[in-house]
């Protein structure tokens, strides 16, 4: 992974986290990924999973609700393989954008 690009999709996905609603966000390397936790205004916990993807200049970003990994545990491939959660493909500029989307619609759907 080039630390730059990462970098870059980190922090555009905690930007949109936060367009989102999250008060902070928490960061750890977890192995082939980057793991975000960010807690919303609404008590939900948005997990963020942000990886390199294929196509050069492009992250894949997996999104879910904390509450629904209980029973897959917090990894790169518990987050990734999770049935539960919308995906993110982009460059870093586009990320924050769709990832405030994204986590709007899945805190809207854990309160239906």
């Amino acid at each position: 992974m080039g630390v730059a690009g990462v970098e870059s999709a980190v922090e555009s996905v905690k930007e949109g986290l936060r367009r989102a609603g999250a008060s902070r966000v928490a960061v750890s390397k977890a192995g082939a990924c980057i793991l975000l936790e960010a807690p919303l205004r609404s008590g939900d916990v948005l997990v963020a999973m942000v990886r390199e993807g294929r196509a050069r200049g492009r992250y894949v970003v997996k999104l879910t609700l904390a509450s629904r990994l209980a029973s897959y545990g917090l990894s790169c491939t518990a987050v990734e393989y999770c049935p539960h959660g919308l995906f993110v493909i982009g460059s870093p500029e586009e990320l924050a954008e769709r990832v405030a989307g994204k986590a709007l619609k899945l805190s809207r759907r854990a309160r239906q």
